[in-house]
């Protein structure tokens, strides 16, 4: 650790593990950490295409070139949050739309049961507080040959992380210093249930119960919305629900819109 750069904890990767071959022994659990990376999604794309087990997780201590939803770039502080990469190996006969949405799920449930009040922005921004700010990021990547998801999820822990931004915030500011790798834990544990239950429902979100615990942790779904599509393209109108494959149903001028993908901007609460 550099003599300039605040001082952490650093993960506990045997610690972690054993914490997950005890909570979730059905998954072939495989956890790396590293030090510093340029993403880990970048890295773990690499070990997909060597047939790298579902349960296979790249964690950094530090990213210097992450990659956000709608291309946008970032870079993290030693220590000052989880930055880290699952491989899920959903069959491709599924519908992948709610996986983004699954992740979002079981961040989000697991930084409630450490006493963050989280809630989603559509599609999956964790956000907390009024009004909102980010906490946590989540991109789910698509890779082949075998056909793979790879979702990366970033989590702002120690004011480090949220240094600069200012619609970002951090688990510290909510609820004081947490133990990092315990949270790890948690967010992996999470994301085994919502991924089995999914799974096992055939990709069915509505028969699995996903879609439902999805709407309830919505906040989007108490606003009206400017969305911006990525044709450059403004709608703007109150957020009116969650279709059945994940996406944002908003009324615009009475016509009810269909919104795969866009960024969404707060306009007023109903």
């Amino acid at each position: 650790m550099d003599s300039d750069q605040a001082p952490y904890v650093p993960l506990d990767v045997q610690r972690l593990t054993d914490a997950m071959r005890t909570s979730s022994p059905s998954v072939d659990w495989s956890i790396g950490v590293v030090d510093s990376t340029g993403s880990t999604n970048a890295d773990l794309a690499a070990l997909a295409a060597t047939g790298a087990s579902s349960g296979t997780v790249l964690i950094a201590e530090e990213q210097t070139a992450g990659r956000g939803r709608l291309g946008r770039a970032w870079q993290s502080h030693p220590g000052s949050g989880i930055w880290m990469s699952v491989l899920l190996r959903p069959a491709e006969s599924l519908s992948w739309s709610w996986l983004p949405l699954l992740a979002g799920v079981a961040t989000v449930t697991a930084l409630r049961s450490v006493g963050v009040p989280a809630d989603l922005k559509w599609p999956n921004d964790v956000v907390v507080g009024e009004p909102y700010a980010k906490l946590a990021g989540i991109l789910l990547e698509r890779v082949s040959a075998p056909v793979g998801a790879i979702v990366g999820i970033g989590i702002n822990v120690s004011e480090a992380a949220a240094h600069g931004f200012a619609e970002a915030t951090c688990v510290e500011r909510v609820v004081g210093p947490i133990d990092r790798t315990a949270l790890i834990a948690e967010v992996l544990r999470s994301l085994a249930i919502e991924f089995d239950a999914w799974s096992a429902a055939d990709g069915n979100a509505e028969a699995s119960g996903l879609a439902d615990r999805y709407r309830q942790l919505c906040r989007t779904l108490s606003w009206d919305v400017r969305v911006s599509l990525p044709d450059g393209i403004d709608l703007i109108g109150p957020a009116m629900g969650i279709d059945s494959d994940g996406h944002l149903l908003v009324d615009v001028a009475g016509d009810l819109r269909v919104i795969a993908a866009g960024d969404v901007t707060r306009l007023r609460p109903l």
